[in-house]
């Protein structure tokens, strides 16, 4: 097994000859760059285990280079360290808002750097393997909302952790929310990578470049954030959803999807693929009304009936409408009952730290673990 690479960009020839010199006292392989564009060439044209990278360069500088290599799928994956004079911690911040993986202060002490190398070489090394194909496909769950403001997003995020923490499994959470979607901040995940990083590579998209545009959350799930901005939400396709949906399929147990509230082409095919829509409506006349058109939707577009389940949410608070004009609307269904969580639940989105994670007791949490465990169960 050949040793790993390790890209040094510096603008300065003395200094990347002595971490030149001290890596290869370690063993490893070492590529030079003198400037971000070449260090950028350097990547695009052979594969590197390791980037350290100064700050102060002319035409781009450090945090630039970290950008550019977070932002293209084919690199995002590469550890990156900062080695750098500018040790404030405005400096680091910055570092770290731009991609870095790590953050050092010249001068260094060879053996600090060797450590903090072979920890991120650990890292990437004992990452799991999402390209790796499963026989059994992905059980796909939309959560699609009748109306704003039904809970739709916050039960989307807490379903994803809920069935991470019963099965153990590899549990994705996609927003396709495209214009507002707010799973990000729901689990205070920066917007470092979009399914935006994606756009320009629908014919040749694989499932390792789907890992390296997805952001893994202390959990252990892992989220594909929507676009950065409302404008930028055209920008993704119809065949781009059904594509990454296709390869996540292969390498998840579960995907939860956060959907829009608009029925164009996109969220069509996140309805079409879906294995599983959960119908998210209060005791309201709007989200009743919305919910009656959506069922004779979904029976114009040939769906089992099975696989739309209404979900109540915000049970246990008196509208005014009575449970068996719920039932009516929704053609005698009986709708799945989440308990309202009251104010905590809010709180907890606010903060970026999910009910099912800050107080799983709650109402709302135990609902939704429920809801959760059923799925589960009839997978």
């Amino acid at each position: 097994m050949s040793a790993p690479k390790i890209l040094v960009v510096d603008d300065s020839a003395a200094a990347r000859a002595f971490v030149r010199a001290a890596l290869v006292r370690f063993g490893l392989q070492v590529v030079e760059a003198s400037s971000g564009p070449e260090a950028l060439a350097i990547l695009g044209a052979q594969p590197v285990d390791l980037v350290i990278t100064d700050v102060v360069m002319p035409d781009m500088d450090g945090y630039e280079l970290v950008r550019r290599i977070r932002k293209d799928p084919r690199t995002s994956a590469i550890p990156v360290l900062v080695l750098t004079s500018r040790g404030d911690v405005a400096d680091k911040v910055a570092g770290f808002e731009a991609g870095a993986d790590d953050y050092m202060v010249k001068p260094f002490e060879p053996v600090e750097l060797e450590v903090r190398i072979k920890s991120l070489l650990a890292r990437r090394g004992a990452a799991p393997a999402p390209a790796a194909a499963q026989e059994k496909l992905a059980t796909i769950v939309a959560v699609f909302g009748c109306k704003g403001g039904v809970g739709t997003t916050t039960l989307a995020v807490n379903l994803a952790l809920a069935l991470r923490q019963i099965t153990g499994e590899a549990v994705a959470l996609i927003d396709a929310d495209l214009s507002f979607g707010d799973v990000g901040l729901h689990l205070n995940v920066p917007p470092v990578h979009t399914i935006n990083d994606l756009v320009q590579y629908v014919e040749e998209l694989d499932t390792a470049m789907l890992a390296q545009a997805m952001v893994e959350h202390p959990s252990g799930i892992r989220v594909l954030l929507s676009p950065p901005r409302p404008e930028r939400a055209e920008e993704v396709s119809a065949r781009l959803i059904g594509r990454v949906l296709d390869l996540a399929s292969h390498s998840f147990d579960y995907i939860v999807v956060d959907t829009q509230r608009v029925y164009d082409d996109r969220t069509l095919m996140v309805l079409d693929k879906a294995e599983l829509v959960l119908l998210v409506l209060t005791a309201d006349i709007g989200a009743l009304r919305n919910a009656s058109l959506f069922l004779t939707l979904a029976r114009t577009l040939g769906y089992p009936a099975d696989k739309v389940m209404p979900v109540l949410n915000g049970t246990g608070v008196d509208t005014g409408i009575r449970e068996q004009d719920v039932k009516r609307v929704l053609g005698g269904r009986e709708p799945f009952p989440l308990e309202s969580g009251g104010v905590e639940v809010a709180l907890a989105a606010n903060q970026g730290s999910p009910i099912m994670l800050t107080n799983p007791r709650n109402k709302a949490a135990r609902g939704i673990r429920q809801l959760a465990e059923r799925i589960v169960a009839e997978r």
